[in-house]
């Protein structure tokens, strides 16, 4: 289980945790996407100036405090 999984885990229902982390049928996707998720690397950069770094970004002209966002699912 990854660190942000178990974050995700200690601040959510279980219910909730159980359907988002849930696979559904024979868990294809669910391996597809954690494999994609692996492949990410976060470059750490010394030395930057981040004093004005924001999270911030724009999707379909919408402002985005943070760059995360869950599919609509049921």
């Amino acid at each position: 289980m990854s660190d942000y999984e178990r974050y995700f885990r200690a601040r959510v229902d279980p219910a909730v945790h159980g359907y988002i982390a849930g696979a559904a049928a024979d868990g294809i996707t669910q391996r597809e996407n954690r494999s994609a998720f692996d492949r990410v690397k976060i470059m750490p950069r010394a030395l930057a100036d981040i004093s004005a770094a924001t999270a911030c970004t724009t999707l379909l002209g919408e402002t985005l405090g943070y760059p995360i966002l869950i599919a609509p699912m049921a």
